[in-house]
């Protein structure tokens, strides 16, 4: 048995050409807003320059 696994987003599966590229624009358009929105924030966090977030994985901290 080969098994699908479910989608991620409950989206029609019979789209037609057309509507599958203007969906996958819209969520595109949707993704590149949200990186701009918080570019600043991503930056940092990516980067490891935000030291306003704490180190998760501090070798100096007592376990419990």
């Amino acid at each position: 048995m080969n098994h699908q696994p479910p989608p991620l987003i409950a989206v029609p599966l019979d789209l037609s050409d057309e509507a599958a590229a203007k969906l996958t624009d819209f969520l595109l358009q949707i993704a590149h807003q949200f990186e701009n929105h918080y570019s600043e924030q991503l930056d940092r966090y990516h980067n490891g320059t935000d030291d306003r977030q704490p180190d998760l994985w501090s070798d100096t901290d007592p376990p419990f």
